[in-house]
């Protein structure tokens, strides 16, 4: 059963307790899956429910006005990983310019405690939020309104794994290396569009 998607915090139900994975999550690599293991044992521990809270575009994406980063996975992709881990509900919240000027304490008090009943954040230790990236693992840490569970990155050959590191692998040929640090084989999907017909004329 594929996860029902929200564009916008504000269509989701309050008053819900819920546990609440927070990143971008593009590739969903072993650090990923790390943090969204997490989030789905917690939210069996304390009887909520789990929720994936990311964004869409990429944050990155929004500030260049360009397709930088080079997403790891596709929308689709994604919301379909997400529903076979186990997750029925995803927020890919809608970022523009008034939800990037949102403060951190307001982030956390307004829309993770008060709107989305938020018992629990799990989330990892590079992750920023808030205007201008002010807020950090520490903030939620010290919020008091929800339990905040910090994930410390997975090392792989002594490198942190990270988005921008498999990619890197990938711009670099090293699709294997790509693929240790997913967890899974790196393979690219697109549209076939009809070409110069190069290939057909040598054959003749």
């Amino acid at each position: 059963m594929v996860a029902k998607v929200f564009k916008s915090f504000q269509e989701l139900p309050t008053a819900r307790r819920r546990v609440i994975a927070l990143g971008n999550f593009d590739g969903l690599h072993l650090g990923h899956q790390e943090i969204l293991g997490k989030t789905l044992e917690k939210a069996n521990e304390l009887g909520a429910e789990p929720l994936v809270f990311s964004f869409d575009p990429h944050p990155r994406q929004f500030f260049t006005q360009s397709d930088e980063p080079r997403l790891l996975m596709t929308r689709e992709e994604k919301i379909l990983s997400l529903s076979r881990l186990g997750f029925e509900n995803i927020l890919l919240q809608k970022f523009d310019e008034e939800f990037s000027k949102i403060n951190a304490n307001d982030f956390m008090n307004e829309i993770l405690a008060r709107h989305l009943g938020a018992v629990a954040i799990v989330v990892g230790k590079d992750f920023h939020f808030g205007f201008r990236a002010e807020g950090s693992f520490q903030d939620l840490v010290e919020c008091q309104r929800f339990e905040a569970n910090v994930i410390h990155p997975v090392v792989s050959d002594q490198q942190k794994i990270s988005s921008s590191w498999i990619r890197r692998l990938i711009e670099n040929g090293d699709v294997g290396g790509a693929s240790q640090c997913l967890g899974y084989t790196f393979a690219l999907s697109g549209k076939v569009i009809q070409g110069q017909g190069l290939g057909a004329k040598r054959l003749q």
